[in-house]
């Protein structure tokens, strides 16, 4: 149920500490894996470098340096940009 709530519930979760980025970054891993053959959607998925950024999140709102409510919240980058 939680990889169905909105950005601004997930974001209250995370600045609140009831859940990690860590958390939060493992269960859509875990999504990606599960559903990525079926719906044949995702190309690179850099899990690595997600749950890194997502440890460095949380390791920033432990300190109290909440950056806004985006911070903390995995996403994926439709590959429609030019690199």
């Amino acid at each position: 149920e939680l990889a169905f709530y909105p950005v601004y519930q997930l974001a209250v979760l995370l600045r609140t500490k009831k859940i990690t980025s860590i958390e939060l970054t493992q269960l859509y891993l875990n999504r990606i894996r599960k559903y990525s053959d079926t719906l044949q959607c995702v190309i690179t998925v850099m899990e690595a470098r997600a749950l890194a950024q997502a440890r460095q999140a949380d390791d920033e709102i432990a300190k109290g340096q909440y950056r806004g409510p985006l911070h903390g919240i995995p996403y994926g980058v439709k590959d429609l940009l030019a690199v």
